[in-house]
């Protein structure tokens, strides 16, 4: 265990659980002992409704940050989490109320001394955006340049770190009830929130993630990405660059500028992911309308970087001949991509514990077909990486956002059109 959590966290967890309807749960894990003695004997008297997806939900924001951070993750896998339950989790926020009442001023004075105001003639109180620690606010400098500060919750950090260990606790505990197949997918989920902790609880990460990023797009015209202000950094504050430009969101509106596309707009958005997937390895997690902005010449800035995910080059090749396989309608083909995935996650010797079969691809639009595919795949038992599935989420977001900003969009010929120039597996 990475470290001892106290009691009364433990029955706090197991309280929650049980008078939300979940008791059954605890019982199946037999860690039900660890509520109260009244809690427990109404669990076993039938006294609690058995939980529902809004139950769910309330019991996550109950128990901190760190429990939605942790649901979200594991939110997209059918093969963890019952289908009733998979929407109300993929759509959760954060703890928008707590987070609405943090003050800009007061986290800069803190993290960076008083003196340190004086460079900013207006910074937003209302956030624009919430991420699981904090959130961003639009600002100005006195030099005339617009930034956007994204900066963290003393008090989200607190929790954030409390549920770290918690949710580790319940891993443990839990691990032997699953076989080894599960027990690596709920690895994967809780590896992925670890990284997103770290991530979150030092802002550094997000501003060295837009050099990475501007570097690969310094070529193109028609991909921009902020720069951050290290002067200005800390593992609680982000301060980049921020121009007063409309979002995808307000053009999807019907509030075009002279000389705006949507149809060039959303087909540079999804030839810049097919360059993230294959090249970059770095890609947007869960990509939104908000997090693009439109500029002179169908230009589009990249304004999120809380949401980063990252691909091996191994399982790149695996997945580039999946996708591939998925745009032809090839059952054959991508089912030798999954399988090629999952031999390289078990051990050659436990491959005959999973089946799997595919005649041929289901779905209508190209965000289905993965799903299904993947579905079919865990259902038989197969290990696909962690970091593939987090890219088929990412494309089923990119899919929706596309089709909100332009109806007669069609990501399937948008990347077919950009994998053509990316080298065969």
């Amino acid at each position: 265990m990475r470290a001892k959590i106290k009691k009364q966290q433990i029955k706090k967890m197991a309280k929650l659980a049980i008078k939300n309807g979940f008791g059954d749960i605890l019982d199946s894990f037999k860690i039900s002992n660890y509520a109260s003695f009244f809690d427990f004997l109404f669990f076993k008297r039938g006294r609690y409704k058995k939980g529902d997806g809004a139950a769910l939900v309330k019991m996550l924001f109950e128990l901190g940050p760190g429990f939605v951070e942790m649901a979200r993750i594991a939110a997209s896998r059918s093969d963890l989490v019952p289908f009733e339950f998979q929407n109300r989790l993929l759509n959760m926020s954060y703890d928008l109320s707590a987070l609405s009442k943090v003050d800009p001023w007061a986290v800069l004075s803190r993290e960076m001394g008083k003196s340190v105001l004086k460079d900013f003639s207006h910074i937003e109180k209302i956030p624009c955006r919430f991420h699981v620690a904090g959130t961003s606010h639009k600002a100005v400098l006195n030099d005339g340049r617009r930034v956007l500060i994204t900066i963290n919750n003393k008090k989200q950090l607190e929790k954030l770190k409390a549920n770290r260990d918690e949710i580790n606790w319940v891993f443990e505990k839990t691990a032997q009830y699953f076989s080894k197949a599960r027990n690596l997918a709920w690895k994967s989920c809780f590896s992925e929130f670890e990284s997103r902790c770290d991530y979150v609880s030092d802002l550094t990460f997000s501003c060295a993630r837009m050099e990475i990023f501007a570097e690969h797009f310094k070529d193109s015209s028609k991909i921009e990405i902020p720069s951050p202000i290290w002067e200005y950094a800390s593992k609680n504050v982000c301060v980049q660059t921020n121009k007063n430009l409309p979002e995808f969101s307000s053009v999807a509106s019907g509030k075009l500028g002279e000389g705006v596309s949507k149809k060039y707009l959303a087909r540079y958005v999804c030839e810049s992911f097919v360059s993230q997937f294959f090249k970059l390895g770095y890609f947007f997690l869960r990509p939104q309308l908000s997090d693009w902005q439109v500029a002179d010449k169908n230009t589009i800035v990249f304004t999120n970087f809380l949401k980063i995910g990252f691909i091996e080059q191994k399982d790149r090749d695996e997945f580039l001949l999946l996708l591939k396989s998925i745009l032809k309608n090839d059952a054959k083909g991508a089912a030798k991509a999954l399988l090629a995935s999952h031999y390289q996650s078990c051990a050659f010797s436990e491959c005959h514990l999973s089946g799997f079969s595919m005649s041929k691809i289901e779905g209508k639009t190209l965000s289905e077909k993965l799903w299904l595919s993947l579905d079919r795949a865990w259902s038989g038992g197969l290990i696909i990486p962690f970091s593939i599935s987090q890219i088929c989420e990412s494309l089923l977001y990119l899919d929706h956002s596309v089709k909100k900003f332009d109806k007669e969009a069609d990501i399937a010929i948008y990347l077919s059109s950009a994998l053509g120039k990316i080298k065969t597996v």
